[in-house]
């Protein structure tokens, strides 16, 4: 209900073991929602712990503004879905950020940002392990809407039950177009189920 609307420059500084838990609550991050005309900048957050239900992401849980230069690394768990290394959902932008956390959820699972709608998610980078127990698990993002994601690599070892990608886990259009381009994987991607690609 009153999401970050400011500037928060981080200015290069790093921000070392932040711990939420919160397994039972929504909005999990360090910021809970960055919201239009907000704006998270060039900051550094290692050996993170945390935990929260749906909605999940180390910068923030949703993002409607801009993250940008940004990077985590640690530990994200979500016992819902929407889980992301930098956010959980995205409709807004995330550039030049990068992520190289073990992140756990049930569907919607992403090494940048578990759930995207018509956002953007450009120039990012994605390591370590990617774990959904349902649908849409991917290294970069898990499910997309619209929008666009490009210039991304993912290195992650990306594991699902169903529609799992190295980039993406499952990409479609609802009212305007979706892209994916110049992206890249070379992480290990595996399926229980069904439907799985590079």
């Amino acid at each position: 209900d009153n999401p970050y609307t400011g500037t928060f420059d981080g200015a290069g500084h790093t921000l070392t073991g932040l711990t939420i838990d919160q397994s039972e609550a929504n909005y999990i991050g360090l910021f809970g929602v960055i919201g239009e005309g907000g704006t998270v900048k060039k900051l550094k957050l290692t050996g993170v712990t945390i935990k929260g239900r749906t909605w999940v992401g180390a910068i923030a849980g949703i993002n409607s503004g801009i993250i940008e230069n940004c990077s985590a690394a640690g530990e994200i768990i979500g016992s819902n879905g929407s889980v992301g290394g930098i956010a959980g959902d995205n409709y807004g932008t995330i550039i030049g950020c990068s992520a190289a956390s073990s992140v756990t959820g049930f569907e919607s699972i992403g090494g940048i940002t578990g759930f995207q709608f018509n956002g953007t998610t450009t120039g990012c980078s994605a390591a370590g392990k990617i774990t959904g127990s349902y649908y849409y698990v991917g290294g970069i993002v898990g499910y997309q809407i619209d929008g666009t994601t490009a210039d991304c690599h993912s290195s992650a070892k990306v594991t699902g039950g169903n529609d799992v990608g190295g980039v993406i886990g499952q990409i479609e259009t609802e009212n305007k177009k979706a892209v994916l381009i110049a992206c890249s994987s070379t992480g290990d991607v595996s399926v229980r189920y069904s439907r799985v690609g590079g």
